[in-house]
């Protein structure tokens, strides 16, 4: 039995308010098949886990009424600041010494804020990928198939940190200012276009159908899934999402095959590559490669 690191303790105060703590990996995954659904773990249960690196934090109404507002990057930290708000103080913060300007934000709604918005997952791009440099981000989550890592080591190898006076005994509930932006987020999350940005690259003509279960990488909903999704395009031509649970088999190149789906391309965009395949037609390839040699 390890003892629990003096930070993981003062994460209990976010049990006793009904949070959901899980174990988590070197690249934030968290260490358990059926996370969405598990009833979270006690401190020393996250500390005897094997392979644990951090410690996520489910978000959703079940589980605390937690909203975290992923702040990716500086332009994203200059977007909240348009409307007023400070990034840098009032509730949970978690950041990293080695970039200002990565921030999450934990904030607990009261029951008649949650009563006011359902489920959701927004973001707002704020800066396109240059030269390979990852794209930046608002991103809000308060779905129970959405966890945030609160404490731990960085997949870079840095530690977390919690800002000054901003630690899980500071969380609290979204003032007036933050609630109209979080609402705000929400509005435009059950537009049809913000639906199509979750999901990914929709078809040509607008039209797709989701894949679940995603063929190329499993991905579904229900226990241990996603609450994004992979897209059928009405052309038939399968977009496969990127993510850190599900994603398309690495190594990939133009031509390969994964069950019986054959990648056309792959499309970088700021979340990631998306990996568009196209249904495997053996008896064509042959009719191709029988008339090339002739």
């Amino acid at each position: 039995m390890r003892t629990p690191k003096p930070q993981l303790l003062r994460l209990q105060t976010l049990i006793y308010q009904g949070c959901c703590l899980l174990p988590c990996g070197a690249n934030k995954n968290p260490l358990i098949k059926a996370w969405p659904s598990s009833d979270g773990f006690s401190l020393q249960q996250i500390a005897d886990h094997p392979g644990v690196k951090s410690v996520g934090l489910r978000t959703g109404t079940e589980d605390g009424r937690i909203i975290s507002v992923d702040l990716d990057g500086e332009t994203a930290v200059d977007k909240v600041a348009e409307h007023g708000l400070n990034p840098f103080t009032g509730t949970f913060i978690v950041g990293r010494r080695g970039d200002t300007y990565r921030l999450k934000l934990q904030f607990q709604l009261t029951p008649e804020q949650d009563a006011q918005i359902g489920p959701f997952q927004g973001k707002i791009h704020t800066k396109d990928p240059i030269n390979g440099a990852k794209g930046e981000a608002v991103e809000i989550f308060y779905s129970r198939r959405r966890q945030v890592i609160i404490g731990g080591r960085h997949p870079s190898g840095e530690n977390y940190i919690w800002l000054d006076g901003c630690g899980p005994d500071a969380l609290s509930a979204p003032d007036a200012q933050w609630w109209a932006f979080l609402k705000e987020c929400h509005a435009s999350s059950l537009q049809p276009s913000a639906a199509i940005r979750r999901g990914g690259t929709p078809s040509r003509n607008g039209r797709s159908r989701r894949a679940n279960p995603c063929p190329t990488c499993g991905r579904h909903d229900g226990p241990g899934g996603s609450n994004l999704w992979c897209e059928y395009s009405s052309s038939g031509l399968l977009f496969c999402m990127p993510g850190s649970t599900f994603s398309a088999p690495a190594g990939l190149r133009v031509g390969d095959v994964h069950n019986g789906w054959a990648l056309k391309k792959i499309t970088q965009t700021a979340d990631g590559p998306v990996h568009v395949f196209g249904n495997h037609d053996l008896d064509k390839l042959k009719r191709q490669n029988n008339a090339q040699a002739r």
